[in-house]
């Protein structure tokens, strides 16, 4: 096989080798990442979850531990029905137990059972009466705090856990009864369905310790207690699943048949598990991409090794060949053949080394006598060679020395330097930390808008990041100026159950000061922690004013077996400000549910009033119209037979009867023109004028109408104009109602005019409609009267009704 071939199959041999080699170890470096990333974010993810459900749990425990040494509950056990007090201490517990079902957020039913498991006190009456002597939660409630496992409750189907404690005498030795509260499982149900970073497959749930789910499932509905979860993948090993290996992240299928990544987070307290997965395609689709990009790279340099090679084995092969054709060439006897080139590499050399071999092939003689003769010359300068060579040996030998103690001190400054990067590593590590404690804070108290939700986890959480033994949060009341407690952790009932006025106490001094309170070498207190010689004072207590644009909300106040330090008032001074602004929202939120309730409550009386109102106004015009109609008969008649005798068709009348009979006529039209006035305005309010809108000559219906009130006008010698623009001719509208409005416009101008007035009738175009006007030389409107001459029956004042007559309702019947 030629030389060529041989390097080429032996280069690309090489880069195959390499690039397969590299993206293998490549491909297995990134699988190892990725997965370690992903099952240490599970791992996290899982692990914070966990923890906030432990603290749901501890929380709850604290409730029915305090609730369990309440004074009220163990003097109400301790009497007999037949008490003279018993009623008085069963009121003082039902409010008590009522107080504590309406100040948690989750608590739904509190209740007290006697020595025989009989609920004998509750906040819910119906409880009252009911054996509970073979239920786990006071079998195991007479021993200590016990915790039954979620189910569904009896009475309101609500997904549940039911807490209880035993209640004991004063001195602790005579069993009493125990104390229960249920709590909904909502709360855990949002701890589970918060999906941030889990992505588009990921899932959080807990299981029961019968492998049950218990809270809500992403891609299923109602599986409560019902759909089963296999939480253990190890076979029959399970004590090494629960010895050591909780923690890992494990491939298997999930309960929909999808392969999943999943952790299982042990919560032994319940023989619960969190169980938290994501779905394999998800968890591992940047290895695919990075698999895809590797395959690409690796082709690129299979091409690139393929070109390398073939020019290599040129290069190399290509000089060889002239050698071997120049040996043939000294061989056939042509000693003066040159195979030189000019290139510096080995066969470069080689090739010159040749053609010198060549040229001394001539000489070999000469050049032996020569050599012989200058031996000793040889030797001499072959000596003072090897000298020249000792010296500069020695001389790297010092080079290489000075260079080992350069390396020396470069070690000491890494090791230096790698020192101080650890420092720094743990002081970022310490910031981390605190940073996602404050981060959890701010997520539980900005979650929610309850103000007893907020200050009651937000002193929880503040207490288990900070290390604290007991806490109280104070409410402020700037009316009465004093400080409630509504939230105490770890306090006896003493604690629980003191107020402060401003600047008393500790809490007091706070407020007054509105900045943090830090005390020491408290000896008379009354906030005292359990420690092995007792309750004893704290070593610290840090006081902070929960302060919101300069206004006092709260106060919370910690207890530490520690000294304060600068780390940890900076902590609490950020959790107190955050607590402020979500104090802040609970109270803003509060305040408009009352002004819009409130306002809901003033629309529907407004409403009721309005309808009321209407229904009344049209009983009116109905009454109003059915009345005009029974009257205008009659009336019809008497004018009628009054015409009549006025006009003297059955025979004359004397001076005295015509003056009487024309009174009952004028009376008479009077009274059948306001029926009729009357009649037209109950239409109006009625709803049932009806208007049929045409084309019609505005001049025509003007001079109509000026042609009724003529002789009315003629008798007081009024002149009526006309002013109609040329460009106004025709108008789209109901031509009787526009008659109408115009005659008792006309008419009543007619009739305050004085005589030898005048009277306008004006008719312009303005845009797209027509602007008609009635002016006259009469006796006007004040500006005040011009507010109430359009309302029914209201004229200028009394005197206008005298002197010229009318009804007061043709205006109001011209605007409606």
């Amino acid at each position: 096989m030629k030389i060529r071939i041989k390097i080429l199959i032996t280069i690309l041999l090489l880069v195959l080798v390499t690039g397969i080699a590299a993206t293998v170890v490549n491909q297995t470096f990134a699988k190892n990442m990725v997965d370690k990333e992903v099952c240490n974010h599970l791992l996290t993810t899982a692990k914070s979850r966990a923890n906030h459900v432990e603290t749901f749990l501890d929380g709850e425990k604290e409730t029915i531990k305090q609730l369990s040494e309440s004074i009220v509950i163990e003097r109400f056990l301790s009497a007999e029905k037949d008490d003279p007090d018993y009623s008085e201490r069963y009121n003082d517990v039902t409010r008590r137990l009522k107080h504590t079902a309406e100040a948690g957020k989750n608590i739904y039913g509190v209740f007290v059972l006697d020595r025989n498991g009989t609920i004998i006190a509750s906040s819910e009456e119906i409880d009252i009466g009911k054996d509970k002597s073979n239920d786990p939660y006071f079998t195991h409630g007479k021993e200590g705090v016990f915790i039954k496992d979620a189910c569904v409750s009896e009475d309101k189907k609500i997904d549940s856990l039911t807490f209880s404690a035993p209640v004991f005498d004063e001195e602790g030795a005579v069993f009493l009864g125990v104390v229960a509260i249920r709590v909904s499982m909502e709360e855990l149900s949002e701890i589970t369905t918060d999906r941030t970073g889990i992505g588009g497959t990921g899932e959080i749930f807990l299981v029961n310790k019968d492998g049950y789910m218990i809270t809500p499932s992403r891609f299923l509905n109602d599986t409560f207690l019902k759909q089963k979860v296999e939480t253990f993948h190890l076979g029959s090993e399970t004590e090494k699943y629960l010895a050591g290996y909780e923690h890992d992240a494990v491939l298997c299928k999930s309960y929909m048949g999808v392969e999943v990544l999943r952790v299982h987070t042990h919560i032994p307290e319940m023989g619960w598990y969190l169980v938290t997965e994501m779905s394999e395609k998800e968890a591992f689709a940047p290895i695919a991409i990075t698999t895809d990009i590797m395959l690409l790279i690796l082709i690129g340099i299979l091409l690139l090794g393929i070109i390398a090679a073939i020019t290599l084995s040129g290069t190399i092969t290509e000089p060889i060949e002239r050698l071997h054709k120049g040996t043939e060439e000294i061989i056939s006897g042509n000693l003066d053949y040159k195979v030189g080139t000019g290139k510096d590499d080995e066969i470069g050399q080689l090739s010159r080394a040749f053609d010198e071999m060549t040229a001394n092939l001539k000489e070999s003689r000469a050049e032996l006598e020569e050599r012989s003769q200058g031996l000793e010359g040889v030797v001499e300068g072959r000596t003072a060679e090897l000298d020249r060579k000792v010296t500069e040996s020695e001389q790297q030998r010092l080079a290489i020395m000075n260079i080992a103690v350069d390396i020396e001190e470069t070690n000491k400054n890494l090791e230096s330097e790698v020192a101080k990067r650890k420092r720094i590593a743990e002081n970022l590590k310490k910031k981390q930390s605190a940073e996602e404690a404050y981060t959890d804070i701010l997520t539980v108290t900005s979650r929610t808008i309850n103000l007893n939700t907020i200050v009651t986890e937000g002193l929880s959480n503040l207490m288990k990041y900070t290390d604290s033994r007991l806490g109280v949060v104070y409410l402020y009341n700037r009316d009465s100026k004093t400080l409630m407690p509504v939230v105490a952790r770890g306090a006896a009932d003493a604690v629980a159950e003191q107020s402060f006025l401003y600047g008393e106490g500790i809490p007091g001094e706070t407020a007054a000061k509105k900045e943090m309170v830090v005390a020491t070498d408290l000896g008379d207190t009354i906030y005292k922690i359990p420690s092995g010689d007792g309750m004893v004072p704290p070593d610290t207590i840090i006081s902070t004013p929960i302060i919101f644009k300069d206004v006092l909300l709260s106060v919370v106040l910690t207890c530490y077996t520690k000294k304060a330090t600068p780390e940890l008032m900076g902590f609490i001074k950020r959790v107190t400000d955050q607590i402020a602004v979500a104090i802040n929202n609970a109270n803003a939120y509060t305040e408009i549910q009352e002004m819009a309730a409130e306002l809901k409550s003033e629309r529907d009386k407004l409403e009721m009033t309005s309808q009321e109102l209407a229904a009344a106004s049209r009983t009116k015009s109905e009454f109003l119209a059915n009345m005009s109609h029974e009257l205008r008969t009659p009336l019809n008649s008497i004018i009628g037979f009054s015409e009549i005798l006025h006009d003297g068709i059955f025979g004359p009348v004397n001076e005295k009867q015509a003056k009487y009979v024309n009174n009952v006529l004028v009376s008479g039209k009077h009274l059948l023109q306001l029926i009729n006035d009357i009649l037209d305005l109950s239409k109006v309010e009625a709803g049932k004028i009806e208007l049929i809108c045409e084309d019609f000559s505005v001049s025509d219906a003007i001079n109509e109408v000026r042609e009724l009130t003529a002789s009315i006008a003629a008798k007081k010698s009024i002149v009526v104009d006309l002013s109609v623009d040329e460009g106004l001719t025709t108008i789209h509208a109901d031509e009787g109602k526009f008659k109408q409005i115009l005659y008792n416009l006309l008419s009543n101008a007619i009739k305050f005019t004085p005589e030898h007035g005048s009277i306008t009738v004006g008719a312009r175009q303005s845009e797209d409609l027509a602007e008609i006007s009635v002016t006259d030389t009469g006796i006007g409107i004040s500006e005040e009267d011009q507010k109430k001459i359009f309302q029914p029956f209201m004229q200028a004042d009394a005197t206008t009704s005298r002197e010229y007559g009318g009804t007061g309702l043709g205006l109001s019947l011209v605007k409606k």
